[in-house]
């Protein structure tokens, strides 16, 4: 079967080690053109991180399109 995934990704630095975070939402951090993992104090989420970066590297986030999610919820999700 053959799948069909288009996006547009922008390239932005990790704010921190995001080696555990790919597939998941990712919000803007503190400094410009750096992003960091969705957290309980939230913010806008920018998109999905495509990559696994480590702290200043090149972050990968998909800001239109399809891609695959990582979710983790302490209830079910509706």
């Amino acid at each position: 079967m053959a799948t069909y995934n288009w996006g547009i990704d922008y390239p932005f630095r990790a704010d921190v080690d995001m080696d555990n975070y790919q597939y998941h939402f990712v919000v803007a951090a503190s400094t410009v053109g750096y992003v960091k993992p969705v957290s309980a104090s939230r913010g806008m989420v920018l998109g999905v991180l495509q990559n696994d970066p480590s702290a200043g590297d090149a972050a990968t986030v998909r800001i239109l399109g399809i891609s695959k999610v990582v979710a983790e919820a302490a209830s079910a999700i509706t």
